[in-house]
């Protein structure tokens, strides 16, 4: 239902473009023209100029995220041997260390 939503979505999108750039030609080609080479210089220019470092740095704090949520569970899942080993300062330093490492890392993003 959700993939079929998806074609009817993007061929609506591609029907309005292709007649919106239909008007646009029979206004003015060469405004026409102008206007995609324009978006596609813009767009190629984004994707090939920082989207890569920008992925890259999404996909860090992502991680770190990941990781910060499985040391929670972990925790939970050994609370009673944590606590019987008196454990819990030691725990609690490890989610420190690790929420301040994912707080740079979202920091460096923004």
């Amino acid at each position: 239902s959700s993939g079929l939503r998806f074609v009817i979505d993007a061929l609506g999108c591609a029907a309005r473009l292709l007649v919106f750039t239909a008007q646009l030609y029979q206004i003015s080609s060469r405004l026409c023209v102008g206007i995609l080479l324009y978006a596609v210089v813009c767009t190629g220019g984004a994707v090939l100029g920082f989207g890569e470092r920008l992925f890259k740095r999404t996909h860090l704090c992502t991680q770190r995220e990941a990781t910060i949520r499985y040391s929670l569970v972990r925790v939970r899942e050994n609370a009673e041997s944590i606590a019987f080993f008196k454990g819990g300062p030691t725990e609690w330093n490890t989610f420190q260390l690790m929420f301040s490492d994912l707080m740079q890392a979202l920091y460096d993003r923004a």
